[in-house]
């Protein structure tokens, strides 16, 4: 089982191995923040979320990133959330089927008025 510290550890690994999907270079760890991490108990797996700005071309990127045993698994998306949102989001509630079908609806007949929507 990985502790906190080791998620640490290999997030600082990460860091430094992960690069900018946009320009091609490398995180440091002062531009790698830890948003979630997950540790399971019974099996050597985890998972974490990092959060990513390039400071060359400051484009902001989130990672997934499970761990299984000496495996690691990444999947980034350039994103246009700074890590303090993407902190403040992680705890909303996720969005209903129903939620989505109305927005879809509404937005099938959306003339682009946002002056009368937003009154």
């Amino acid at each position: 089982m990985r502790s906190k510290k080791d998620i640490h550890k290999i997030l600082a690994w990460i860091s430094q191995m992960l690069t900018c999907p946009v320009c091609d270079t490398h995180y440091t760890s002062e531009s790698t923040r830890l948003i979630e991490s997950r540790v399971e108990s019974k099996a050597d797996e985890s998972s974490v979320i990092v959060h990513s700005d390039c400071k060359n071309c400051r484009s902001s990127v989130s990672f997934n990133i499970a761990m299984f045993g000496p495996e690691i698994f990444s999947i980034g998306a350039v994103s246009d959330l700074t890590a303090v949102d993407a902190l403040r989001f992680r705890n909303n509630k996720s969005l209903t089927s129903d939620e989505v079908i109305s927005m879809h609806t509404f937005l099938e007949t959306f003339d682009g008025n946002f002056d009368r929507e937003l009154k």
